[in-house]
């Protein structure tokens, strides 16, 4: 009895460390009163007759591997209202409880890593199950899943699990649902909103497509942002700031925006000084001087080829990148004064191209998988033409 009533107790010890990452006091006492639960129950069955099963001599007695403990231990764990997930030293996913199961919806779940479900860039720089293997603190990060129902934020917590005798180091990945939290916290975010919804009304004044053109923009841009795992106030941030992101055209003559031909080098020039004309006109209203850096820097390029500044790279803000690709998206594929709209195939293979030069893969390739799930997707062509504004 001495070994199984000191598992339980490890097991009691190990969820009172899982309620002590979670801040609602709700959370920490139903674990404990669950964790009591298990210990009782354990202490109980193991009093029973003919409890442990008769092995044949010579075979290692597994005790805790197939017996009830671990049966109600695993039944206990699945009626959690968080999910769990146990991976082993090489970050895959050896176990995982209901909620995880339903949460993460894969079926090949025990087959992926740690990288599959956190790390949004899959290159994951400060990786909690990376930390937590090494015995080093972490700290809980918050990502964005995509559920039928909608967007899904978790909470998710690392905790390290030392090894024993029979098995090697562990880490316990902890989920909490913080999905109504994260949309109370959108209020503050949504003035600009709704600020910058007015704007494009006013942009819209020059001219039907302009008005539609930023809808499209802000429309893809927040798919290309859920893609990406963003956060849902900086997906409000790149609504607001793809809804004006040519607000500075309103400063450009229309017989320049409008001409079907060919542009000038003066005439170049001169378009290309929206961008900053947007974003002192967006730094000028309290609301929207944040988004100021969005916008001024749409039109740069990853490979420092763009303007008005020719940052490149990680320099160029995410939202101006994510505001890039989509813009040049959805302009390509609608009808200009100079060309009708492009056929999608072509716009991608253009797309594929450009990725890692004058856009950043990343979002190149978060605009692909949205295309996908609406029948779309890379294949062959080419663009040709005349180059976006």
């Amino acid at each position: 009895m001495g070994e199984e009533l000191t598992a339980a107790v490890a097991v009691l010890m190990l969820l009172a460390q899982i309620g002590e990452l979670f801040v609602p006091i709700a959370h920490y006492l139903g674990l404990l009163i669950a964790a009591s639960a298990t210990l009782l129950a354990t202490i109980s069955l193991v009093r029973r007759p003919n409890f442990i099963p008769k092995v044949p001599e010579g075979t290692v007695e597994r005790r805790r591997d197939h017996s009830e403990t671990g049966y109600l231990l695993s039944q206990s764990c699945n009626a959690f209202p968080i999910g769990l997930l146990v991976l082993n030293p090489r970050k895959q996913i050896i176990w995982s409880n209901n909620m995880a199961r339903k949460w993460f919806d894969d079926p090949n779940l025990h087959s992926l890593t740690c990288k599959d479900l956190l790390c949004t860039d899959r290159n994951c720089p400060a990786c909690i199950v990376e930390l937590a293997l090494n015995g080093q603190p972490t700290h809980p990060i918050v990502r964005q899943y995509k559920m039928l129902d909608g967007p899904l934020l978790l909470q998710i917590s690392a905790v390290h699990v030392r090894s024993s005798e029979d098995h090697e180091a562990r880490v316990l990945l902890i989920a909490q649902d913080v999905t109504a939290e994260h949309l109370l916290s959108r209020r503050s975010s949504t003035g600009a909103v709704m600020m910058s919804d007015v704007l494009s009304q006013l942009t819209g004044l020059r001219g039907h497509e302009m008005r539609v053109h930023a809808t499209n923009v802000a429309r893809w841009s927040i798919a290309i942002a859920r893609r990406l795992g963003v956060t849902y106030e900086e997906i409000d941030r790149i609504e607001a700031a793809a809804l004006i992101h040519d607000i500075g055209k309103l400063a450009i003559p229309e017989t320049i925006l409008e001409k079907p031909g060919s542009l000038t080098p003066e005439e170049r020039a001169i378009v290309e000084t929206h961008p900053d004309l947007g974003a002192k006109i967006a730094a000028d209203v309290p609301p929207l001087s944040d988004l100021a850096s969005m916008i001024k820097h749409h039109h740069e390029r990853w490979d420092g080829t763009g303007y008005p500044d020719r940052l490149e790279g990680a320099g160029i803000p995410l939202g101006a990148r994510i505001i890039a690709v989509a813009d040049v998206y959805e302009a390509m594929t609608s009808h200009r004064p100079y060309r009708e709209a492009l056929p999608t195939e072509d716009v991608i293979a253009y797309l594929v191209e450009a990725r890692g030069t004058a856009f950043d893969a990343a979002v190149v390739d978060a605009l692909l998988r949205e295309l996908k799930t609406k029948g779309n997707g890379p294949s062959g062509g080419s663009w040709g033409g005349r180059k976006w504004d």
